[in-house]
């Protein structure tokens, strides 16, 4: 999937991608151990979405 999006952004845009992702997938981690929720697994692929929507919205 990044290897794709990799065509139409920078370098420097997918390690933005990257560590938006990560921090976004961290905070709905942290959140739902808040809410005493045990999670088995944490699909990552959603996390990346979001943080190229953030990478494309903050370009225009």
């Amino acid at each position: 999937m990044i290897g794709l999006w990799s065509l139409f952004l920078t370098g420097y845009e997918l390690l933005q991608l990257l560590f938006l992702a990560s921090v976004n997938g961290l905070l709905f981690f942290g959140y739902q151990k808040f809410r005493k929720k045990n999670l088995e697994r944490l699909p990552f692929l959603p996390f990346l979405f979001i943080g190229l929507l953030i990478v494309l919205l903050k370009n225009f």
